[in-house]
C-alpha cells in the first residue's frame, strides 16, 4: 500500500475527535438527560477517542491508515430492522476495519445504516465493490450492540452462510481476483454454506480453495457447460452439493474426485443424458441423489452407490430403461421417486435385493392408457414388506392385477386412474387413500376399505357424477376424513346434489362437518384430529411433504 504523510495522519485523527467532542457537547447539553445519563455518554466518548488514539498510533507507525476506523454518530442513526440499528443513549458507534475502504463505498455504508436507503443497481463498478459492501454491512450488524466494533481482525469475523449474488444482473465472469479480498475482512475458514445466486455465473469458480471447510455449497442458474477433473478436491469436508437450473452438459472423468464425505448430491435441470459407471465412483459415502433433467436421461449406472438410501429421478423426459441389475448395489435404499423416469415394464425383482424400501414413487402418466403396455403386472411391489407410502398408476386392464398385491405396511396409497374398479381389502392397514384423475367410480368401488380413516378423490371428468346414487356406497365404519375435488365450476353442482350419498360412508354416530368451495368438499368428524400421515415414519412423512410442495 502506498505511504502517506504523518501530517494527513495527524490531520485526518484531529478533525475526527473533534467532531466527536462538538457532537458530544451538544448531545450532554440536552435539558431531559439526567446525570447518570450524561456519565454514562462521557465514558463512552472517552473509550470511542481511547480507542482511536490507538490506532493513530498505528498508522503513524506504517504510515497508512491500517487499521482503518470511521464514526456513527448516534443522533443520525434510526431504527432500521435491516441493521438493528436501535441506539438508546449511546453516542455512537466507533467502527474499525483491517484496511481502508473506497469514500464513495463508505458514504454508502454510512447511508443505509442511517437511513436505510440502497444503492442503485448500477452504483458498483465492479462485483468485488458490490460483495464488498454487502460483507462490511453484516459484519456490522452481527456486531452492532457494541460501542466499539473491531472488524481489523479477520480471523475473529466468522459468517457460517455466505452468499455470493447480484441483484443488478451486471456481473456474471467471477474470478478468484474479485473475491480474493475477502481474506481482508472475513476467516473464509469460518464460511460452511456457500450460495452462488448469480444468473450466468461463469466460469467454473477457481476460488473454492478459500472455504476449506465447506460443508454445504449450491449453485444456481450458473451457466457451467460441464463440472472439470477434480473440480471439488479442496472441498475434502463437502457433505452437500446442489445444482439447480445450471446447463451443465458433461461431468468429466473425477469431477468428484475427493469428495469422501459427501452425503448428498441433486442436479437439477442440466442437460446431462448419460451418467456412466465412473461418474459417481468417488462418492462412497453418498445417501440422497436427485437428479431432474431439463432434457431426458438415457444412461444411469448407479452400482457404486453401496450407501445410498434417497434416490430422485422424477422426469417426463427420461428414457431410462430399468433393468434386473439396475438397483443390484443400492441395498439401503429407503425412498425411491422413478415418477415418470421409466420406458419399460419394471422387472419384478428390480427392488429383490432392497429389503428397507418406506416410500416409493413409481406413478407414469403413460400407463393410464389401456392401449400402453408399459407395465404388464405389480409383481415388483411384492417383495416390499416394509413400504410405508406408494404412489402409482393404475390402469383399467392392471386393476385386478394391482388388487392382488398385498403391501402389510402400507399406510398412504396415492393412485392415479381413470376408472375406480372395486378395490380389495389388500392392504389391512392402509389409513389413507388418495385417487387423482379420476373420470368414473364403479359402484362399491370402496365398500371393502373398512379399516380406512382418510379419502381423497380428484375427478379429472365430473359430468359421470350424476350416476352416482345410493347404492354407490356403504359405510366404513373407520372413515373420518374425505375431500372429492374437481376441475371445473361445474363439480360445485354435481356435489351438492350427491353430497348425501358420499356421507354414507361416515358412521351415522359421528359428528360431521362439511365445507363446499367451487372445486372441492370436504366432510370431517369433528371429534378427531385429522391425521393424513398417520403411521408414517419421521423419514417418509418428510419425504412425502417435500414432493407435495414441490
Amino acid at each position: 500500500m502506498e505511504k502517506i504523510s504523518k501530517n494527513e495522519i495527524l490531520n485526518h485523527y484531529d478533525k475526527l475527535i473533534s467532531n466527536i467532542d462538538i457532537y458530544s457537547e451538544r448531545i450532554l447539553s440536552k435539558q431531559y438527560l439526567s446525570d447518570d445519563v450524561k456519565l454514562s455518554l462521557n465514558q463512552e466518548r472517552d473509550l470511542i477517542i481511547s480507542k482511536i488514539k490507538q490506532i493513530e498510533k498505528l498508522n503513524l507507525t506504517c504510515l497508512n491508515f491500517e487499521p482503518f476506523c470511521f464514526f456513527l454518530s448516534n443522533d443520525l442513526l434510526k431504527e432500521n430492522p435491516k441493521t438493528k440499528s436501535c441506539l438508546q443513549n449511546k453516542i455512537g458507534k466507533l467502527i474499525i476495519l483491517k484496511t481502508p475502504i473506497d469514500e464513495d463505498l463508505l458514504k454508502e455504508i454510512k447511508r443505509f445504516i442511517i437511513k436505510s436507503r440502497e444503492p442503485n443497481d448500477y452504483f458498483f463498478d465492479s462485483f468485488s465493490e458490490a460483495l464488498k459492501y454487502d460483507i462490511i454491512l453484516k459484519l456490522i450488524e452481527n456486531r452492532f450492540n457494541d460501542t466499539i466494533i473491531d472488524l481489523s481482525n479477520p480471523e475473529l469475523n466468522s459468517f457460517k452462510t455466505l452468499e455470493l449474488s447480484d441483484d443488478s444482473g451486471r456481473f456474471k465472469r467471477i474470478k478468484l481476483k474479485h473475491i480474493e479480498f475477502l481474506k481482508l475482512f472475513l476467516n473464509t475458514s469460518s464460511v460452511e454454506i456457500l450460495q452462488f445466486k448469480i444468473d450466468e455465473m461463469y466460469p467454473f469458480p477457481n476460488y473454492l480453495s478459500l472455504f476449506p471447510n465447506l460443508k454445504t455449497l449450491e449453485v444456481a442458474q450458473a451457466y457451467w457447460r460441464f463440472i472439470p477433473s477434480y473440480g471439488f478436491s479442496c472441498l475434502e469436508q463437502l457433505e452437500i452439493l446442489i445444482f439447480e437450473d445450471t446447463p451443465i452438459k458433461f461431468i468429466l472423468d473425477d469431477a468428484f474426485k475427493g469428495l469422501k464425505n459427501l452425503k448428498k448430491l441433486s442436479i437439477k435441470e442440466s442437460s446431462i443424458d448419460i451418467f456412466n459407471s465412473d461418474t459417481f465412483q468417488d462418492l462412497e459415502s453418498l445417501e440422497e441423489l436427485t437428479l431432474i433433467n431439463k432434457y431426458k436421461i438415457e444412461g444411469l449406472d448407479l452400482n457404486c452407490l453401496t450407501s445410498l438410501k434417497h434416490l430422485d429421478l422424477n422426469g417426463r423426459h427420461n428414457r431410462l430403461v430399468l433393468d434386473s441389475n439396475f438397483l443390484k448395489n443400492c441395498c439401503n435404499l429407503t425412498v425411491i421417486n422413478l415418477e415418470d423416469s421409466f420406458i419399460n415394464h419394471i422387472p419384478s425383482d428390480i427392488f429383490q435385493s432392497i429389503k428397507c424400501l418406506k416410500y416409493l414413487n413409481v406413478s407414469n402418466e403413460k400407463c393410464l392408457s389401456n392401449d400402453e403396455q408399459l407395465l404388464i403386472d405389480y409383481e415388483f411391489l411384492k417383495p416390499l414388506n416394509n413400504l410405508e407410502y406408494l404412489k402409482v398408476t393404475v390402469n383399467d386392464n392392471l386393476f385386478n392385477c394391482f388388487n392382488q398385491v398385498k403391501l402389510p405396511s402400507l399406510k398412504f396409497l396415492w393412485m392415479s386412474c381413470k376408472l375406480v374398479q372395486v378395490l380389495e381389502n389388500n392392504f389391512e392397514n392402509l389409513v389413507t387413500l388418495k385417487i387423482d384423475g379420476i373420470e368414473k367410480l364403479d359402484t362399491g368401488c370402496f365398500n371393502k376399505l373398512n379399516g380406512l380413516k382418510n379419502l381423497i378423490l380428484y375427478f379429472r371428468v365430473t359430468e359421470n357424477l350424476v350416476d352416482i346414487d345410493s347404492k354407490y356406497f356403504t359405510c366404513l365404519d373407520n372413515l373420518d376424513y374425505l375431500k372429492t375435488k374437481g376441475h371445473y365450476r361445474a363439480f360445485y353442482n354435481y356435489i351438492k346434489e350427491k353430497d348425501d350419498y358420499f356421507m354414507q360412508m361416515f358412521d351415522k354416530s359421528k359428528i360431521l362437518e362439511k365445507d363446499y368451495g367451487t372445486y372441492f368438499l370436504t366432510v370431517s368428524n369433528k371429534d378427531i384430529e385429522m391425521d393424513l400421515y398417520s403411521g408414517l415414519s419421521d423419514e417418509t412423512k418428510e419425504e412425502l411433504l417435500n414432493y407435495i410442495s414441490d
